[in-house]
């Protein structure tokens, strides 16, 4: 029993773990197409660009696959669960929260009597 951790514990040691990243041929690309796919063992999201989205669209025109990124089911839910946390802090601030303000109740003395 002392070899195990306890939730919070494994995850403020996951939290605190720190990775270089090295980068030194990466590209950035635009994309405003999504096609996802998922089976039992892996989530595949490809990646693309579609020229008819923009202003003036062009029947002529495909679109264009340009990434193809593959993820375990564990690895696809941290992105979900990362893109959810992040649109929550971006949007905070637009959110409007309206609440009815209930006054509390008296505790009822008589009860509390014996």
């Amino acid at each position: 029993m002392a070899d195990e951790q306890s939730p919070k514990a494994a995850i403020r040691r996951i939290v605190q773990r720190r990775i270089r990243v090295a980068a030194p041929e990466v590209k950035e690309q635009y994309c405003n197409y999504l096609t996802t796919q998922a089976s039992a063992e892996r989530v595949v999201l490809n990646f693309g660009f579609d020229p008819r989205r923009g202003p003036a669209p062009n029947d002529a025109q495909q679109a264009k696959l340009l990434h193809k990124v593959v993820l375990s089911p564990a690895m696809a839910r941290r992105v979900k669960d990362t893109l959810v946390t992040l649109f929550q802090k971006r949007d905070a601030p637009r959110v409007r929260v309206t609440a009815k303000v209930v006054p509390a109740k008296k505790p009822n003395r008589s009860a509390h009597n014996g």
